[in-house]
């Protein structure tokens, strides 16, 4: 929930809310900024702690974006999750592995037996097991241990979208919750790690800008709306999802009362919402306007018989 102070808000949970992929984005970020300093002894311990939260939401993510785009009907579509085997997935594994354990070395082989043209080629039974071959191979390898995990979730994903095929149910709503359950995780990991790196650097905080990315972080959509009205009028100000705990700062800057609130369509006269009396300011929050989980579209309506207008701000 936003507050009056800024500073006690955790800006990584407010701008990701609703918005996985950013998550996804900042986090990755952040992670490679780490990764990039693990030569210190501060930054190792930061990374060590974070990166597993990482690679925990990357997984879920996929699963759960996947299920999203493939199903269809109410069932998984197997192809397309061998189509993503095919690419990017085994790809990706393959790189991963040879991190540590370039081709041709006996450990690679261990893992890849036959190479990795079984994740392209083969009967679509036999293109499901070798992921569960692949997850027996990675065994206990501590290297390997992040890509397992991953490996692992695709390989039930697989299993479950074949059940589902013949007739199960499956529930990408349990998966977005997991998803979201971790993105909250998240947030509280890099408040921490900004918390950290404030400690460390009390006296330069521009040192600190290089682990975050603030681009992405920041909400560049526009916040201030003025309008002119004439007699009667009705005007858009915007249309936005608003939470209903969003705060809005009123301002009338004309010489009469007018009427702003949360309209269904384009263009429509406010018959919900407040009042704001002539000169007017008043900070109110989205619910006090009308339906937000229905009406995108904030309104003002000019009540009176003279000229009037607005400044809208949300804060």
């Amino acid at each position: 929930m936003k507050t009056e102070w800024s500073l006690i808000d955790n800006p990584f949970e407010n701008s990701t809310s609703g918005n996985y992929s950013k998550m996804l984005q900042l986090c990755s970020y952040t992670d490679s900024a780490l990764h990039n300093k693990v030569s210190d002894p501060f930054y190792l311990n930061l990374y060590n702690a974070f990166h597993p939260l990482v690679q925990n939401y990357r997984t879920a993510h996929s699963i759960w974006n996947a299920q999203r785009g493939i199903k269809k009907a109410g069932t998984y579509n197997v192809a397309q999750l061998l189509k993503q085997l095919s690419r990017p997935l085994i790809g990706n594994w393959n790189v991963a592995v040879q991190q540590f354990y370039p081709k041709r070395t006996p450990r690679y082989r261990e893992i890849f037996p036959l190479g990795v043209k079984n994740f392209h080629n083969g009967s679509r039974e036999e293109r499901i097991s070798v992921v569960q071959v692949l997850v027996k191979g990675i065994g206990s390898d501590a290297n390997l241990a992040a890509l397992k995990t991953e490996v692992e979730a695709f390989a039930l994903l697989l299993n479950n979208a074949r059940t589902e095929q013949l007739g199960g149910k499956g529930s990408t709503q349990k998966k977005s919750s997991d998803v979201e359950k971790l993105r909250k995780q998240l947030a509280v990991a890099m408040m921490s790690i900004y918390g950290n790196l404030v400690v460390l650097n009390a006296g330069k905080l521009e040192n600190i800008e290089p682990f975050f990315d603030l681009e992405t972080l920041r909400d560049k959509r526009q916040k201030t709306f003025t309008r002119k009205l004439k007699a009667g009028q009705s005007k858009t100000l915007v249309k936005r999802t608003l939470a209903p705990d969003s705060e809005l700062k009123l301002h009338n800057t004309g010489t009469a009362e007018i009427r702003i609130g949360l309209c269904p369509a384009k263009g429509m006269v406010c018959t919900a919402g407040v009042t704001v009396a002539a000169g007017a300011t008043l900070t109110v929050t989205a619910q006090q306007l009308g339906q937000v989980a229905e009406d995108k579209f904030l309104t003002v309506t000019n009540t009176a018989e003279q000229e009037g207008g607005c400044v809208v701000t949300l804060l």
